[in-house]
C-alpha cells in the first residue's frame, strides 16, 4: 500500500535511469483499507493500517464474526458487500480457498470498488478474477495492484500482469524470510509437545470449513 500510493515503485524506475524527478503520492493517514479475511493475517494487517492511521473495514463471512472485531471500525458481510467496496481506497485479501472465496472479487465486485482503489492479493489467486482486474487496471477504475499469488507459478512471462507498471508482482515471498524455516520448525516442535502433554494445537485447521 505504501510503495502503490507513494509512487515509490515509480521512483525506483526513475533512480535505475538516474532521472531526478519528484511525485506527489497519497497519504494513507485517514484512508479506508477493507481486510477480506480477519484471521491470523488480517488481524496482523490490520494493527498495522490502524498503527498508519487508516480507517479498518473487516470483510468477514458475517457481520457476527467477532474475530479481530476490536481491530475494525466497521465490519461488513463478504455476502452482501457492494455498498463497503465503494467505500474502500485499499482491499487487501488474506482468505483461504474455499467454495464460499473461490471468484469471490469477480468483475461485479471489482467494478464497485472506488475509483483508483488499490487491491493487494496476499492470498490465492483463485478468489480474484484476474482476467477482470487486468480489465479494470488497464481502463484505469483501478488504480494499481500488488499480487504475491498465482495459480500458475511461476507466472507466464506472455502474463499482461507484468508490462501494467501499477502492478506489484512478486513471487509468492508473502511468508518468505531468512528465518522462515526457523519459525516453522519452532511451530511444529511445539505442537508435538503440545500433542505429547494433550494440551490445544497451535494452527489447527477445521476439515469442515477447508482452513
Amino acid at each position: 500500500m505504501l510503495t502503490l500510493s507513494r509512487r515509490y515503485h515509480e521512483t525506483l524506475r526513475n533512480q535505475q535511469k538516474r532521472r531526478w524527478r519528484q511525485l506527489a503520492g497519497r497519504s494513507l493517514v485517514g484512508k479506508t483499507v477493507g481486510i477480506a479475511g480477519m484471521g491470523y493475517v488480517g488481524c496482523a494487517a490490520a494493527r498495522n493500517a490502524r498503527a498508519l492511521g487508516m480507517r479498518v473495514v473487516g470483510l468477514c463471512r458475517s457481520i457476527d464474526d467477532s474475530n479481530g472485531i476490536e481491530l475494525t471500525d466497521e465490519v461488513a458481510s463478504t455476502t452482501d458487500m457492494t455498498e463497503a467496496l465503494g467505500n474502500l481506497d485499499f482491499l487487501v485479501i488474506c482468505l483461504p480457498v474455499t467454495s464460499q472465496t473461490r471468484q469471490l472479487f469477480g468483475p461485479d465486485e471489482i467494478a464497485a470498488l472506488k475509483p483508483g482503489a488499490i487491491i493487494v492479493n496476499a492470498a490465492r489467486e483463485s478468489i480474484v478474477d484476474y482476467r477482470a482486474l487486468s480489465g479494470a487496471l488497464k481502463n484505469g477504475h483501478i488504480g494499481g495492484a500488488a499480487l504475491d499469488v498465482f495459480d500458475k507459478e511461476p507466472l507466464s512471462r506472455r502474463s499482461p500482469l507484468w508490462k501494467n507498471e501499477n502492478v506489484l508482482v512478486t513471487p509468492h515471498v508473502g511468508a518468505f524470510t531468512k528465518d522462515y524455516k526457523a519459525k516453522v520448525g519452532e511451530l511444529v516442535c511445539d505442537n508435538i509437545e503440545r500433542f505429547l502433554d494433550k494440551r490445544p494445537l497451535r494452527c489447527v485447521v477445521d476439515r469442515n470449513k477447508g482452513y
